[in-house]
């Protein structure tokens, strides 16, 4: 049997590689941003504190926090378009956006979309499954693109 040739339209390339540079944008902010907030709950003495709960700080100290996470971000020079917001969580949610936008624009081709799949069984993790498989699918086609 003749093996079929697959050719992805422009937006579904366009998509692939619009996940992979904001894959490598998280790649680029996650250290900076994790190494000082790291720093900033030791120097707090809440360094027994994993990343990601400082909602079990009070409220205070999570102000001194958030302001001197606020100064790093800043004195690291990453840009964002709310000086309340983190940079990591702001490529984080891109990434996912991306992800959507390509995820959808494989429908026509998979029946798959990005509600369908979480919604499955298993929901999340077949979701990082079909987008892992999607990019390998379509990073032969993109001209950016991160090693998959």
């Amino acid at each position: 049997m003749a093996k079929k040739s697959f050719t992805p339209a422009a937006d579904q390339v366009s998509a692939a590689e619009a996940v992979f540079a904001c894959m490598a944008l998280v790649a680029t902010v996650r250290p900076i941003v994790e190494a000082y907030q790291l720093r900033i709950l030791r120097d707090l003495g809440w360094g027994h504190l994993p990343l990601g709960q400082t909602y079990d700080m009070p409220d205070a100290v999570f102000e001194v926090y958030h302001q001197r996470c606020c100064e790093e971000r800043d004195r690291a020079k990453l840009v964002v378009d709310d000086p309340e917001k983190c940079p990591l969580l702001v490529a984080g949610h891109l990434l996912i956006l991306a992800e959507r936008v390509m995820v959808d624009s494989m429908a026509p081709i998979t029946g798959l979309t990005w509600d369908k799949l979480l919604c499955s069984r298993n929901g999340l993790q077949n979701l990082r499954e079909y987008v892992d498989l999607t990019l390998r699918l379509l990073a032969p086609f993109c001209k950016n693109r991160l090693v998959v």
